[in-house]
């Protein structure tokens, strides 16, 4: 009795991951052994007569949840669970095409690659794995068809689709142009900055202890070194610099004036302003406040490269489904 309660529990927990408006489970039954009742599995496809299940579609939803470490909303459930069943089904349809090969990945190279995940993960002790799998209820055989699913699956796309992939460089540029063109970057100078209080000993002291670094800075001192020693505002520990700013937005006006009177690399002060003393140096200073093509280029190529490669993946799905059967059936 308690298997079969420990089965309906499952089945329950499962099926409100995906909310009750989406249980395929059949109507409780009565257990054999007079038991509780306990949930039967359903089918909610057939591709090329396999089967795919509710508890697969399931497991594909929990998977990618825990992946995502989040949990979901209740209006999600029904994009995850078709986006679950359509993953499945793309999957079973590889497999089928893969099936009809005559190259086929060889046995020692799938070997090496569950032999690299044991390695990997569980410092290639294969007890340890086959315990983890106990846990969550799946067989060391089960996990292993599934690994070597993944590797002729992806070894199928890459043949098919991902090698044939290119990205054309007026995409990029159009991307570019919507995206980054109209950007800023978040300043046109870049700026370090000493802080010192006045203090009890009063202003002339905090003059005489800029005029100190001051003289440092002259013979070969670091700025960076110096800041994190002497000054007292937030930016200390990061060598007193602020980045890319917009002076007269982030500074006192005496501040924003002493770095306007000044050239890159040259130091400002000691600037006397509310109470403390500044010593500012000018790291950079920029006209031309768009983000470059050259820094974004690789990002904007990468993006354009996997939505293209999952369009080209999807119409070879459907491609695939006009060669082999497949059915999908409610899942109330």
């Amino acid at each position: 009795m308690a298997k079969n309660d420990n089965r309906q529990t499952r089945a329950c927990i499962l099926s409100a991951i995906l909310g009750a408006a989406l249980c395929a489970l059949a109507p409780a039954a009565p257990a054999a052994n007079g038991g509780g009742p306990m949930m039967i599995d359903r089918a909610v496809a057939e591709v090329g007569g396999r089967k795919i299940t509710l508890s697969e579609v399931m497991a594909a939803v929990r998977d990618r949840l825990f992946e995502e470490r989040r949990a979901p909303s209740e209006s999600e459930m029904p994009e995850l669970y078709a986006s679950a069943l359509s993953n499945l089904v793309a999957r079973q349809l590889v497999l089928l095409e893969y099936g009809r090969s005559e190259v086929k990945i060889p046995e020692w190279y799938l070997n090496q690659r569950i032999d690299r995940i044991v390695e990997n993960n569980f410092g290639g002790d294969k007890s340890r794995l086959v315990a983890a799998l106990a846990e969550r209820g799946m067989s060391y055989p089960d996990w292993r068809r599934d690994r070597n699913e993944d590797t002729i699956v992806g070894t199928m796309r890459q043949q098919f689709v991902d090698k044939s992939v290119a990205v054309r460089p007026a995409d990029m540029e159009r991307v570019y142009r919507e995206r980054y063109a109209t950007n800023t970057l978040p300043g046109r100078v870049k700026v370090s900055m000493i802080m010192l209080k006045a203090g009890d000993d009063g202003e002339d002291a905090a003059i005489a202890k800029a005029a100190e670094i001051m003289s440092k800075l002259s013979t070969g001192g670091s700025f960076a070194a110096l800041a994190r020693t002497h000054s007292m505002e937030s930016h200390a520990e990061k060598g007193g610099s602020w980045g890319y700013i917009e002076p007269e937005d982030e500074f006192r006006p005496e501040l924003a004036a002493a770095l306007a009177g000044i050239g890159v690399g040259q130091v400002a002060g000691p600037v006397a302003a509310g109470g403390y003393v500044y010593l500012l140096r000018k790291d950079d200073e920029r006209d031309d406040l768009s983000v470059p093509f050259e820094i974004v280029r690789d990002e904007i190529e990468q993006e354009l490269m996997e939505q293209a490669a999952e369009e080209r993946f999807q119409a070879w799905v459907r491609h695939l489904a006009t060669k082999y059967t497949v059915r999908t059936y409610q899942a109330q």
